[in-house]
């Protein structure tokens, strides 16, 4: 088939940059024709890790490529914003990921306009379903030969970040927007409150500490500016920490919380429990599934905020993600302890790490492609020759 993946170029090392690196390329394996049309760039085409990419930004210029290259299926991501599908065509395939308890109504609207549809999430193939959408599951990955426990690579890390063995390292990776669907203002109050109590604490934000929201002056404000670190700011702004670098980030974390507000496929989840790394979520859209080896922060009618454009996310309180920290402190806390643990763990860090470990490789890029993506891909192109 000869295909428009609508996606990110694949040297962006963050969401569908990370994506389109993994999917295109097993696409052009399998005797696809695809060219990536990037939702950000501006100018001419240009090759990028073998793969031609030209600007989407322009929605017209999509439309254009599709209609005179005769291509068979665009792919495009919807989201929540009703223009994104008013220059929609025809043989469009709709990337139904939302980050919300509920799908919006609008994005609902622009999802039905689409040839076929499919969901990174079984909570969102499960939300398409009551709209009367029967979507296909095709969940993204992790490189699970790239993103594994490395003691050399945490050894490493840590030494430079100042760690020591009896530190307790709690991490958290994703954008800083503007709406903070991570939760970091709540992550960074719990800490306040953890940090107290547990003086051999430290906290690690892989995100930006000044845009959108200003973390570095609450970090400041709240007078952790001895406890919580950042990523280097300029090479994390310019996009130059290549994907590759994201295991040593992981292997030197204890634990990852990202309580966020809602997601529909959240790669950190997957590529940091990988690597062995417990983690901390919200009990929320995609959280229990994704969640393997670690700690749920429940929710209550209490914790949900609506949004003006016709759904609600869940903001765990601060109290709450405390919690889950100190169940988590605690048992990192008896980690050389040997306990009456059923099976081959010592204690129960290890088993939670090995659940982490285990948990992930279910969505390695080459079994979820193997087992989901393949057979959609099949599927579209017996359509396209009228077999279905």
């Amino acid at each position: 088939m000869k295909l428009i993946w609508w996606f990110c170029e694949p040297s962006l090392p963050a969401g569908y940059g990370i994506v389109t690196k993994y999917i295109v390329p097993r696409m052009i394996k399998d005797g696809h024709s695809v060219v990536v049309a990037s939702r950000y760039r501006v100018g001419a085409p240009f090759m990028d890790q073998g793969m031609m990419v030209f600007s989407g930004n322009d929605g017209a210029v999509v439309k254009a490529v599709n209609d005179t290259e005769r291509i068979d299926y665009t792919f495009y991501a919807i989201n929540e914003n009703s223009a994104s599908y008013r220059l929609a065509f025809p043989n469009w395939v709709a990337c139904a990921a939302f980050d919300y308890e509920f799908l919006p109504p609008d994005m609902a609207e622009g999802i039905r306009q689409s040839k076929f549809q499919f969901t990174v999430s079984r909570n969102n193939q499960i939300e398409l379903e009551r709209h009367g959408m029967k979507a296909d599951y095709c969940p993204w990955g992790v490189d699970t030969n790239l993103f594994k426990p490395s003691e050399e690579l945490r050894k490493k890390r840590r030494q430079e970040m100042g760690w020591d063995n009896d530190t307790f390292v709690i991490g958290t990776v994703g954008q800083n927007l503007l709406n903070d669907r991570k939760n970091h203002i709540n992550l960074l109050k719990a800490f306040k409150i953890f940090s107290m109590s547990h003086l051999n604490s430290a906290l690690y934000m892989h995100t930006s500490a000044y845009s959108m929201l200003p973390l570095q002056a609450i970090v400041d404000g709240l007078g952790l500016h001895d406890k919580v670190s950042f990523y280097d700011q300029k090479i994390y702004h310019m996009n130059a920490l290549p994907h590759e670098g994201l295991p040593e980030i992981y292997n030197s974390l204890d634990v990852i919380c990202i309580p966020s507000k809602g997601e529909s496929f959240c790669l950190p989840f997957v590529e940091a429990q990988a690597c062995g790394v417990p983690l901390i979520t919200t009990d929320t859209t995609s959280g229990p599934e994704l969640m393997k080896g670690g700690w749920l922060i429940p929710i209550d009618d209490d914790d949900f905020e609506y949004l003006t454009f016709g759904t609600w996310n869940a903001v765990v309180r601060p109290s709450k993600i405390n919690e889950q920290l100190e169940n988590a402190y605690s048992v990192w806390r008896d980690r050389d302890q040997v306990a009456p643990i059923v099976g081959e763990f010592k204690n129960e860090w290890d088993r939670r790490k090995y659940d982490a470990r285990k948990g992930s490789l279910e969505f390695d890029w080459d079994l979820v492609y193997e087992k989901y993506w393949r057979p959609f891909l099949n599927k579209i192109e017996e359509a396209k020759h009228g077999k279905l």
